[in-house]
């Protein structure tokens, strides 16, 4: 979830720093729409635990696909 940002108390600021009120809204709703394709630490959390578990399921695919070649290649010692 997206952490909200007040852009009023922004513009506020801007102003209260000596920044006419025109230009202080400009940058506050620049801030606001800067922000939409930012990611979260949850995000990126989330995302990391999704990738890790497909990054464990595939490695555990590949390792069983190797034991059944190995167990059918022929004259195999182990087969």
């Amino acid at each position: 979830m997206a952490e909200t940002i007040d852009t009023l108390q922004i513009a506020e600021d801007l102003e209260a720093s000596g920044l006419n009120r025109g230009q202080a809204k400009a940058i506050a709703h620049a801030v606001r729409q800067g922000r939409g394709d930012l990611a979260t630490k949850a995000d990126l959390a989330e995302l990391k635990a999704d990738l890790k578990a497909d990054l464990t399921m595939r490695v555990v695919a590949i390792a069983g696909l190797t034991v059944a070649a190995v167990k059918l290649l022929p004259n195999a010692p182990w087969g």
